[in-house]
């Protein structure tokens, strides 16, 4: 189900989504424009954190939370998310991305994916 929200459009998923919605007394917002992600036989972990730029000084990360996610909440997150990155270009036009982010990200893919297929090979042995 979906429903507008401050930012625009809220994805709401669960069967008590809706109906029962509250912000709790310990709600944090965060902004982000760095993310590292982690795997394990049981969850998930987003790490978001944001690039600390000051005058005469390497630029560095800091890292703001983590987020744990059970494998079926990031099932939903890996629909949810492409979903709302096309509705956002469709609203406000392409989200550029600096040229060297390209081959970073994609390095990072294509080792989550040799990972995987590490995984499933050495699953096929035992």
């Amino acid at each position: 189900m979906s429903e507008s929200g401050r930012a625009g459009v809220r994805v709401e998923t669960g069967p008590l989504a809706a109906e029962n919605y509250s912000v709790g007394p310990d709600h944090q917002e965060f902004y982000a424009n760095n993310i590292r992600a982690g795997l394990s036989p049981w969850d998930a972990s987003l790490h978001f954190g944001v690039i600390v730029d000051r005058p005469h000084v390497v630029p560095s990360i800091e890292e703001r939370v983590t987020v744990r996610l059970s494998p079926q909440t990031l099932k939903v997150l890996s629909i949810i998310v492409p979903a709302i990155a096309a509705q956002w270009e469709q609203r406000f036009g392409s989200i550029p991305l600096p040229a060297d982010l390209l081959p970073e990200v994609a390095a990072i893919r294509d080792a989550f994916a040799a990972a995987d297929v590490a995984s499933q090979a050495k699953n096929h042995k035992d």
